[in-house]
């Protein structure tokens, strides 16, 4: 009796209140259709601290982010590329492609996350999950890229 009784408790056990705040975080953010700054920053410290992970962030791959936040990337993204002046940077980081899809831009997307950590940090456990930004273009054509130290790293 006290064994079918542990049974029937394994399969109705509650689930860890941070997995379901991590669900409720997920479904949210889908249910709106866009993700938040700050919600971005929050899904990064958790899963850096390993209450939240890849798989719980997967469904949110693709999503869009807020009008501001477009802007503010686009922004950022063409300073890096030409001065207030409109003149190139001699060491911007972007080719002829990056240059294309600025030029012709149409949309900041959440790609993934990617667990940008060094050998050491890897072999003592330490995370640093980056959140991985996809630019797409009006012709469909587009690049990805993480930050790194401040600088954009193009990686698709």
């Amino acid at each position: 009796m006290a064994e079918k009784l542990q049974n029937l408790m394994k399969k109705t056990a509650p689930v860890d209140k941070k997995e379901k705040r991590n669900q409720e975080l997920v479904n949210e953010i889908i249910s709106r259709g866009f993700i938040k700054e700050d919600e971005v920053l929050l899904i990064r410290m958790r899963m850096n601290k390993n209450w939240m992970s890849y798989d719980d962030t997967e469904p949110l791959n693709g999503i869009k982010i807020t009008p501001e936040q477009t802007q503010k990337g686009l922004n950022w993204l063409m300073n890096e590329w030409k001065t207030p002046k409109g003149v190139e940077r001699k060491n911007n980081p972007f080719g002829l492609r990056e240059q294309d899809v600025l030029e012709h831009f149409k949309e900041f997307r959440l790609d993934s996350f990617t667990n940008n950590n060094n050998a050491f940090q890897a072999g003592a456990g330490i995370n640093n999950w980056v959140p991985v930004w996809n630019v797409i273009a009006t012709d469909g054509g587009g690049f990805q890229y993480y930050m790194e130290a401040g600088q954009a790293k193009i990686i698709g």
